[in-house]
């Protein structure tokens, strides 16, 4: 009896230790997430952590805390946790791995890493410092936002789902968007695009990609875009190389379609009709035309879209140096075509201005690294003679006939000798180096 009190005591106590085995792995099979330093190193975000996602206030997420937050608006409560203040990892997100939505914009951020989140159908993260992003493991994504960063480059290749993307105002390089068939919106305005094929997105009906470097743009795939301005996909910049031949000016540029270039900034209508751009090349014998750069519009071809404009910045390893008669420049004396570091001629003044010699031009053009005008620097050259005397008054005028006369008070003058700054030898009429009661005596007995 008494030894199947032990062996039934014996199974009691196991059992005992096999249910509180079993409580304590139940207890902690989650494997809490201590909200602390190493898991989320960011202190303000570590602050909104603790007051938004801790339900039990114990300083862990459990997995229910965990699985319950599908959204989370990092923006939103820092802003409550203090306006001004920033956050530069959100390092931890990671623990999130429910999360649908994510928005982080403008918080600061310097990096960024979602490739835990692989539910995340919405990703807002513009505004912050990111340089780089990395989204290939968010293939569930249909809004990217992560415009106004320093992105210079963007994956969006694994991303089939994606039906909204906004990244303009990075450095994007290029971007490929053949995979995104779904893509109905696209903002990629301010980055450095020198090319965009939309070929394969047939469903877009947003688009805003001006300010890049496309010289070139096909639309007519995208038959459901709406409101293609010209402000929405133009004022694109790229570069050209201007280089000279026998007085005539070409930029090459080639196009893959040129026919489709409307107009130029270089057009001249005559018997040939527009002329600006010929076999590949802006042309132009107007180096006036060409100070600003060339302006052209582009047929997208797609029926309702407005063209796209865009400017070329024209370099080049020549320069015009021009020759005008006076400091005005209303008269273009001539205008010469000079390589860099190479001189100008100077011109040959065949006549002057009336009453006046000419004494340098205004600038030396030698070594030109740039534009010049140049004009001529003239001094008075007039021959005076007396002809008046009165109220000792002298009265000078110019032998040239251009009408030039000078007054002066003889009081002024007498006693002024060689050498004196008023004296004046047309006044010494007796040339004895002195300006007295002579010359006075001689100018009232003198007949004018």
């Amino acid at each position: 009896m008494k030894l199947n009190k032990k062996i039934l005591s014996l199974i009691l106590a196991v059992l005992m230790i096999a249910v509180s085995l079993t409580a304590g792995m139940i207890a902690w099979a989650g494997n809490p997430v201590a909200i602390n330093a190493v898991n989320f190193p960011d202190e303000n975000f570590r602050t909104i952590v603790l007051m938004e996602c801790d339900e039990d206030g114990d300083g862990y997420l459990s997995d229910d805390e965990i699985s319950g937050v599908t959204l989370f608006s990092v923006t939103g409560y820092l802003y409550d946790l203090d306006e001004d203040a920033e956050i530069e990892s959100i390092q931890g997100i990671e623990y999130f791995t429910n999360l649908k939505t994510l928005r982080c914009g403008g918080i600061g951020l310097k990096s960024l890493d979602v490739s835990k989140l692989t539910g995340l159908t919405w990703l807002d993260c513009m505004g912050n410092d990111l340089e780089t992003l990395d989204v290939s493991r968010n293939t569930a994504l249909r809004i990217l936002n992560c415009q106004s960063n320093e992105l210079t480059a963007l994956d969006v290749s694994m991303l089939p789902n994606l039906v909204n993307l906004s990244c303009n105002i990075n450095k994007l390089t290029a971007l490929n968007v053949a995979q995104n068939t779904k893509l109905e919106t696209l903002s990629v305005h301010q980055n450095e695009l020198t090319e965009l094929n939309l070929a394969n997105n047939t469903a877009l009906t947003a688009l805003h990609c001006s300010k890049n470097h496309l010289q070139e743009l096909d639309l007519s795939s995208n038959t459901l875009l709406e409101n293609v301005t010209s402000n929405r996909i133009g004022e694109q910049t790229i570069s050209g190389t201007a280089t000279e031949s026998s007085g005539t000016i070409f930029v090459t540029i080639p196009f893959t379609n040129s026919r489709r270039i409307i107009s130029t900034s270089l057009d001249e209508e005559n018997d040939l009709g527009l002329i600006g751009y010929q076999s590949g090349s802006f042309v132009t014998e107007s180096y006036e035309k060409l100070r600003n750069g060339i302006d052209y519009e582009y047929n997208t071809g797609l029926d309702s879209a407005e063209p796209m404009t865009v400017h070329i910045d024209v370099s080049r390893d020549f320069f015009i140096v021009s020759y005008y008669t006076n400091e005005n420049k209303t008269t273009l004396l001539d205008k010469q075509i000079v390589y860099r570091g190479e001189n100008a001629t100077e011109p040959t003044l065949s006549s002057a201005p009336q009453c006046k010699s000419f004494v340098r031009w205004s600038e030396s053009a030698t070594d030109v690294q740039a534009d010049m005008d140049i004009y001529a620097i003239w001094k008075d050259d007039h021959i005076f003679r007396i002809v008046d005397f009165g109220d000792n008054t002298i009265t000078m005028a110019c032998l040239n006939g251009c009408g030039t006369e000078q007054n002066f008070n003889f009081a002024d003058l007498v006693g002024a000798e060689l050498g004196d700054s008023n004296y004046n030898e047309a006044f010494d009429l007796n040339a004895d180096g002195f300006i007295n009661g002579r010359d006075l005596a001689m100018l009232k007995a003198h007949q004018f």
